[in-house]
């Protein structure tokens, strides 16, 4: 029996190979029901049975839909994967060559799945909102997954980045100070080695003086001790 699922299996029965409807197959003395209008695909179809506008990621509409992503999240959502779904199938399966036509399969396995299984409207749409819990859930450990990431691979090194920053500005701060250093040192050095330089030169010419003055005095002594 085939194992597709069971949105997939109603829509592809549905519509032909044109998009046109496909004609109803009637049974014996069976009245045809009201067509039922199930969504295009299920949990368990790919972006790709959807319209083009039917979801985010459209061409022209926004990022295009990674299907890894996508099936990552289907596998944990899938309401072929559930034991409504299982129910349902059981009875649907075995209905597999009969004449009878898609809607009135489905709805012949839902009430055998009631009568036998004890499977009710409320049940088959609480199972939805349990996936939809799930979906929450799944999106809320990837968003701690996401802030986890963040915090290691982003914050980190926007730390790391800023500590760098604050070194640079540091040493810009210790640069200057040290320019400012130096420029002191630097007008001190020259103050100090024009100091010197002018203790030399008056040196130099007080000795020279005191030279002339010694050489004259000792030439008056000597004319005089003769």
């Amino acid at each position: 029996m085939s194992k597709d699922s069971i949105f997939k299996r109603i829509h592809d029965t549905l519509v032909t190979d044109d998009g046109e409807a496909a004609p109803i197959v009637k049974g014996t003395n069976t009245p045809t029901p009201a067509p039922y209008n199930m969504p295009y695909g299920s949990f368990g179809a790919t972006p790709s049975s959807f319209p083009a506008s039917g979801f985010p990621g459209a061409p022209g509409i926004g990022p295009v839909l990674d299907e890894a992503v996508y099936k990552t999240v289907l596998d944990k959502t899938n309401f072929d994967n559930t034991t409504t779904a299982a129910m349902i199938h059981k009875y649907l399966d075995a209905m597999e060559g009969t004449p009878l036509d898609p809607t009135a399969k489905f709805k012949t396995a839902l009430q055998q799945a009631a009568r036998l299984e004890g499977l009710t409207a409320d049940k088959v749409l609480a199972t939805f909102d349990t996936l939809k819990q799930l979906l929450k859930a799944e999106s809320d450990r990837f968003a701690t997954s996401v802030n986890n990431m963040v915090t290691k691979e982003v914050t980190a090194r926007q730390n790391q980045l800023q500590q760098i920053a604050d070194t640079i500005a540091q040493k810009q701060h210790e640069i200057e100070q040290l320019q400012m250093t130096h420029t002191q040192v630097a007008g001190e050095l020259a103050d100090a080695q024009t100091k010197v330089s002018n203790a030399t030169t008056q040196f130099g010419l007080a000795a020279q003086r005191r030279s002339a003055e010694i050489d004259q005095q000792q030439a008056q002594f000597s004319a005089l001790l003769k």
